[in-house]
């Protein structure tokens, strides 16, 4: 079915009357089993795809739960995309006691397990990014195109699905190169000081002698020695 249609948006909204964000909007048009759909021209579909769909202009591909519990209810601010375990309401729980909320448009700080500055959330035997984990919590959407989670506020620990989208790999590296967290003494891997290519650069010993030094292969050297490689800024 067509979601974009807008004969067929016409037709759902007229099955519900709409109230504040904090309401539940309920749905007057049919059900399959406690789940709300739609009939329109002999096609069926799923009232509270389409609900999520006209709010955030993408199709789930996943399944959709309600945070109010009222399965009559179609209020798209109710509802939330989940995945395999995050649908246990433990796991959830136990997410949400490692988030320090902000105040307004602030940061949520991940408390819990850090690595490289990265939250670290394990429901059953998985093991994810905080951050990524509060994407799809809230009903982010991810695919082949846009796979990585990417955050608007350079913190690495911020988990506000507000501060965060979908973004492929150039997006990613762009990121980083903005933030300064993929350059020289900023990388979490860097092994070299600002200082010690300043040293490399300006000593007049062989490569097979500097790379013994610093304990870095000769080809490494080499890079540095010529500016094809650490280029800080």
């Amino acid at each position: 079915m067509d979601f974009c249609n807008s004969e067929l948006i016409q037709y759902f909204q007229s099955k519900f009357t709409k109230g504040n964000e904090k309401d539940c909007w309920v749905w007057q048009g049919a059900f399959n089993q406690l789940t709300p759909i739609v009939n329109w021209k002999k096609k069926k579909c799923s009232a509270l795809g389409l609900a999520f769909f006209v709010a955030n202009h993408v199709k789930p591909g996943k399944s959709i739960r309600r945070s109010c519990n009222n399965f009559t209810c179609v209020n798209p601010a109710h509802l939330y995309l989940v995945t395999d375990e995050m649908l246990s309401p433990r796991y959830i729980d136990r997410f949400w006691k490692g988030i320090v909320r902000g105040v307004g448009a602030t940061c949520w700080e991940w408390v819990g397990r850090k690595h490289w500055g990265y939250g670290f959330f394990k429901y059953g035997r998985k093991t994810v990014k905080a951050h990524r984990f509060s994407f799809m919590l809230h009903g982010g959407i991810l695919d082949g195109d846009k796979p990585f989670v990417l955050h608007k506020c350079n913190n690495r620990g911020c988990c506000n699905p507000s501060h965060l989208y979908a973004g492929n790999q150039k997006q990613n590296m762009r990121d980083k190169y903005t933030a300064g967290t993929q350059r020289g003494e900023n990388h979490p891997q860097c092994k070299l000081s600002s200082q010690d290519i300043t040293d490399i650069r300006e000593s007049s010993a062989t490569i097979s002698t500097l790379a013994k030094e610093y304990m870095m292969s000769e080809s490494y050297m080499w890079q540095i020695k010529k500016f094809k490689a650490r280029v800080d800024k």
